[in-house]
């Protein structure tokens, strides 16, 4: 190959690196900054407070009495059974909008043996959520059976949570006998809409 030819390929080749790099060249360029300030995330946080929940049961048309410990009382049907416990809610958001609730399947056979799971049904099928009132400001029924609505701003809240348990008064013959349902991870869920 000649010295023309080379010098020629050796010239495209530089022309086409000249190219390449075109579009990024700019003579003018500027910047701006502006006074935005700064922004914060909200928090969302749920805890049973301190002082244990206690129990107590109401059978037939009587009145409630206390249970002093749940783990030595034999529940027959009939009995309903409420756990009431004051929860400490905190929900700060100018949009922030959650349901409190209580998660029914942290509700669990203390053992495999069909009567506990027996039982476990027996209990969780009627189970009703409240919360005491007045209901503070930015907490309100929700419209699914067992929620509450919690709004965004409203700070830290402590609210009274009675969770019942009504044992199927149809239940008959053997089933859920001797049966054992675990409460010591009864789950208050507050999620975020």
């Amino acid at each position: 190959m000649n010295r023309f030819a080379k010098g020629a390929i050796a010239g495209a080749a530089g022309i086409l690196l000249l190219l390449s790099g075109a579009g990024t060249f700019a003579l003018w360029n500027g910047s701006a900054s502006a006074a935005a300030g700064s922004v914060k995330s909200g928090t969302m946080t749920i805890a049973a407070d301190a002082v244990a929940g206690t129990w107590s049961v109401t059978h037939g048309s009587g009145s409630a009495t206390s249970i002093a410990s749940i783990a030595n009382f034999r529940a027959v049907p009939g009995d309903v059974l409420t756990f009431t416990q004051k929860v400490d809610v905190t929900a700060t958001g100018d949009n922030l909008s959650a349901v409190l609730s209580v998660d029914p399947t942290s509700i669990k056979a203390g053992d495999a043996s069909p009567s506990s799971a027996a039982l476990v049904t027996a209990l969780t099928s009627g189970m009703t959520v409240t919360v005491g009132t007045p209901l503070p400001t930015g907490v309100t029924a929700g419209t699914a059976a067992n929620t509450y609505n919690v709004s965004g701003a409203t700070g830290t809240k402590v609210l009274t949570v009675s969770v019942t348990l009504p044992f199927d008064s149809t239940t008959t013959g053997t089933v859920a006998q001797g049966g054992t349902v675990d409460l010591s991870a009864l789950g208050f869920k507050l999620a975020q809409q």
